[in-house]
């Protein structure tokens, strides 16, 4: 299955418009190709905001990953040979976008942390959010490693960066699961 093929059908899938796959230049003059230089800037840029957002409480993190993803997708606009990895981005914010959407704590303040302003989830809802933010990294790295064609390591190691932060969600949701004091996240 061709790359261009496998990322209509993941718009498809995940509600994105096909017209966004076009829009990105598939072999197109917006290509630039693969290469280190983008791929080590971009796990880099993910791996910073994970950290970040893992020093933000928690109810403040899930907008914070939100604007992570999709920031990283921005820096993928316009390339081409990145158009996979940048729309499995797109999909996580969005999935991430009404995950904050309807469990917004209305009754919390707005945070702000280098450079950032995020909002807050309810307490009550940290857990559900967890396990939908894992499930849309599984779905990203999955796409990710399935339309490798052509792309040597370089969606490896994008998926690999998704997945060290699926391997810390998995691991709080086992700590809910044990203790009360990990309740609120």
């Amino acid at each position: 299955m061709t790359t261009r093929l496998i990322a209509l059908l993941f718009c498809l899938f995940t509600g994105l418009s096909p017209v966004l796959a076009a829009g990105y230049g598939y072999g197109g003059s917006g290509s630039k190709g693969l290469n280190n230089s983008t791929t080590n800037q971009l796990v880099r840029f993910l791996e910073r905001g994970i950290r970040l957002c893992r020093s933000l409480d928690s109810v403040y993190r899930y907008d914070c990953y939100r604007q992570n993803y999709s920031s990283a997708a921005d820096k993928l606009a316009g390339n081409a040979a990145y158009a996979v990895p940048m729309m499995a981005l797109q999909s996580v914010e969005q999935t991430l976008e009404r995950v904050v959407a309807q469990n917004a704590d209305p009754t919390a303040r707005t945070v702000r942390k280098r450079g950032g302003k995020f909002r807050a989830v309810k307490p009550a809802s940290t857990a559900k959010a967890k396990e939908t933010f894992r499930r849309a990294l599984d779905e990203a790295a999955t796409v990710l490693l399935r339309s490798d064609e052509g792309a040597g390591t370089h969606f490896a190691r994008i998926a690999k960066a998704l997945d060290s932060n699926k391997i810390l969600l998995r691991a709080m949701l086992r700590m809910i699961g044990r203790s009360p004091i990990y309740m609120l996240g």
